[in-house]
């Protein structure tokens, strides 16, 4: 996972236009109550925009979402929420009643990421633990919400969740990358459940990590020789591939950008080499 620096398209008319439906639809939904009749399609109405928003990546595992449909994923849950463990969110501890949802937040940008479907929907692990973000959603203890989490709307604000939103928080606060193994580990207890819920280290994601880590150096050691040797060809075609893990917008670009970190020494050179 890593920080991305996701904005609306400013002045795109049809963003603009649906900006103004949802907002519609939303005072329609807050203003109705229960039962709440969201519109699926008009979430998903964006997608192709989030999605190029996100460079067609998973926004939790760096997933390249153009080889699979991907998802249009809430962040908070629309219509129920659970906990790490699947049991059902209640309005507060004393309540039998269900958490509904998220509902007000059905529809805004900042609640909707792309995500993979291993990410996103409920499944099993190889090792037969539950898996997949779905309707979960836990949160942390807050001093200003008696049951730690929201009933309506402008709560969320004070809310403490589990999960690492990419767009609002930097996730190398919270994880670690070991580039020579591909294993993401957990610096916080966030990023632990995160990667506990989500299954950041399930089969192949360690190994695509590896391989791009493992490549970037190579990459970098290869321009290198190109440039002195006057192959500015191929020097320019190994600068756009590690450019492109540096700007975030390849998938695992976290794996290039920590080969980048661990060879200062590679780095400098290459850098040094581009502004000749």
């Amino acid at each position: 996972m890593i920080k991305v620096n996701f904005k609306p398209p400013v002045g795109d008319a049809k963003w603009d236009a649906w900006i103004k439906t949802v907002e519609t639809e939303t005072s329609t939904l807050i203003k109705g109550g229960a039962p709440y009749n969201i519109k699926d399609r008009l979430y998903k109405a964006m997608k192709k925009a989030l999605f190029e928003g996100f460079n067609n990546k998973c926004a939790y595992c760096e997933d390249n979402l153009l080889s699979q449909p991907g998802d249009v994923e809430h962040f908070r849950p629309k219509r129920a929420v659970t906990d790490e463990n699947d049991n059902p969110v209640l309005w507060s501890p004393r309540s039998k009643k269900k958490h509904p949802g998220y509902y007000w937040l059905a529809y805004h940008w900042e609640n909707l990421l792309p995500s993979c479907n291993d990410c996103n929907r409920p499944h099993r692990s190889t090792d037969g633990r539950p898996v997949g973000k779905g309707t979960r959603f836990p949160v942390l203890s807050s001093p200003k919400l008696k049951s730690g989490r929201a009933i309506k709307p402008l709560q969320e604000r004070l809310e403490r969740p589990v999960f690492i939103h990419p767009v609002k928080e930097n996730p190398l606060h919270h994880f670690v990358l070991d580039g020579r193994t591909g294993i993401i580990g957990g610096k916080t207890k966030r990023g632990r459940e995160c990667i506990r819920l989500l299954d950041l280290n399930r089969d192949r994601l360690p190994e695509e990590r590896r391989d791009i880590y493992l490549s970037t150096i190579a990459n970098l050691d290869f321009a290198i020789r190109a440039q002195r040797e006057g192959r500015i060809n191929d020097f320019l075609d190994r600068m756009k591939i590690i450019n492109s893990y540096r700007n975030g917008t390849k998938a695992y670009s976290w794996a290039g950008r920590k080969a980048l970190e661990d060879r200062p020494d590679l780095l400098a050179e290459f850098q040094r080499i581009q502004i000749q």
